[in-house]
């Protein structure tokens, strides 16, 4: 029942990425660490590094914490920005590092 249960989160994430054109990591990992352990839904290779020396309860509060980050931030109608003069700078840093 699991893998057909993380086809579905992956199928809808997907869905959403496609109807929007962002938001398969935003929607996928909280999607499938519902039917997974939140190490198996995070993917990335620092993130897996992390998660593999944290607890499972830790994790899901870290990925808890930073969920209602997102809500706060969002809710707030803010949005962070980068300075114009320091875009240049960031702007390979940050894609590389967010992908």
């Amino acid at each position: 029942m699991t893998p057909a249960l993380v086809g579905l989160g992956v199928l809808l994430a997907a869905a959403v990425k496609g109807a929007i054109g962002f938001g398969f990591p935003t929607v996928g990992t909280p999607l499938l660490s519902l039917v997974t352990d939140v190490k198996t839904a995070v993917g990335t290779v620092i993130g897996t590094r992390l998660l593999a020396d944290l607890s499972p309860r830790t994790a899901s509060l870290v990925l808890s914490l930073f969920i209602l980050l997102f809500v706060a931030v969002s809710a707030s109608g803010r949005s962070p920005r980068v300075p114009r003069a320091s875009e240049r700078w960031c702007h390979h840093r940050l894609g590389w590092s967010w992908g």
